[in-house]
């Protein structure tokens, strides 16, 4: 068992969730799938992600009471498997898992944020932004614990407020537009291709697991934090995807294929038409500030992966860390290799 200091609880654990899964997915994926849906089966197919999560949120979470510690997949794969398996899923974590999705997070961040002040090179607003992150998740536990609480807090009542923002002031009826494609009927196989987008903005799920070992009651808290977070989220994201087919055509929301240059998301549509050009702004900010959260999420959890490599052997014994502090070299590791990835890919 981890001699870890227990310094989480159920609802840190849900913030942690809640913080790895939402991001500028969800006011994209819509965009995408009106070109071959309707607005009835892009919602159906939020369901069904929603659903499919829930189900991976509860085998995670009996897991979880069979091996109440940290490191995720690592570790359920080497107990229940072999640890030939968790070793192979413990790289993969630290290479694709945490470190490119925080250099990705960070980076939008960054641009979101630049978009609304003017000027600034998004990259060094990463690296900056990566660096202050790391140091707050890397000088203590109950510091690291509560920049995550606070920012959770934040990035919830922004998705609450835009939610509010739609259903109040937006369009309540039923959308009468039919898919780019101009074909309405169902079709299996945009609606199973849809389910790409849904997934991908449903990841994040499993994230209490990573620090299971340093919950005060992982048995009890890890499982209902994953079935709890994913449900919020569900629920989120489907009230979202009301608002974005009900307010947008798919002629406007065609505008995400030009995301990576504009920045602009189906939310900023939304926003503007309501707020006006004020809206824009504060989408922008609102989805930095999202993204900001999902980084500090992956930074406080995907170290403890490491940690738990080095206490096995796999990693020099520097990056299990010391009881009682976090895993300082495996949060440093993992940021160098985000920022890295930041210089390295576009």
């Amino acid at each position: 068992m981890n001699e870890r200091r227990a310094f989480l609880d159920l609802w840190s654990g849900v913030g942690l969730v809640v913080a790895n899964m939402v991001g500028a997915g969800v006011f994209l994926s819509a965009g995408f799938m009106a070109r071959e849906l309707s607005a009835g089966w892009i919602l159906v197919a939020w369901i069904v992600g929603g659903l499919l999560a829930l189900a991976g949120a509860r085998t995670y979470a009996e897991a979880s009471i069979l091996i109440p510690e940290s490191g995720g997949e690592y570790r359920y794969l080497s107990e229940l498997i072999h640890p030939s398996v968790g070793f192979l899923a413990g790289w993969a974590s630290l290479l694709v898992g945490f470190s490119a999705p925080v250099a990705i997070s960070a980076y939008g961040a960054a641009a979101f944020f630049f978009a609304v002040v003017g000027k600034g090179e998004p990259r060094l607003g990463a690296v900056a932004l990566i660096a202050t992150l790391t140091l707050f998740h890397a000088l203590g536990l109950e510091l690291s614990k509560w920049t995550q609480n606070v920012l959770v807090i934040v990035k919830g009542l922004l998705v609450l407020s835009f939610v509010g923002l739609g259903l109040a002031a937006g369009t309540h009826e039923w959308p009468s537009w039919v898919p780019a494609s101009g074909d309405a009927a169902f079709a299996a196989l945009p609606f199973a291709t849809s389910l790409f987008f849904v997934s991908y903005a449903f990841s994040g799920w499993n994230a209490a697991s990573y620090a299971a070992g340093e919950f005060r009651n992982p048995e009890r808290d890890v499982p209902r934090a994953m079935l709890l977070g994913c449900a919020d989220v569900g629920v989120a994201y489907l009230l979202e995807n009301w608002v974005l087919v009900a307010n947008l055509t798919p002629e406007r929301a065609s505008i995400v294929f030009d995301y990576e240059e504009a920045r602009v998301t189906l939310g900023h549509l939304v926003a503007r038409d309501l707020l006006g050009d004020a809206g824009s702004s504060i989408m922008s900010l609102g989805i930095s500030l999202a993204m900001i959260s999902s980084v500090s999420a992956m930074s406080l959890v995907g170290p403890r992966v490491y940690a738990e490599m080095a206490r096995d052997g796999y990693l020099p014994r520097v990056f299990e860390g010391k009881p009682g502090a976090p895993p300082r070299a495996s949060v440093v590791l993992q940021s160098t290799l985000a920022i890295l990835l930041l210089y390295l890919h576009t």
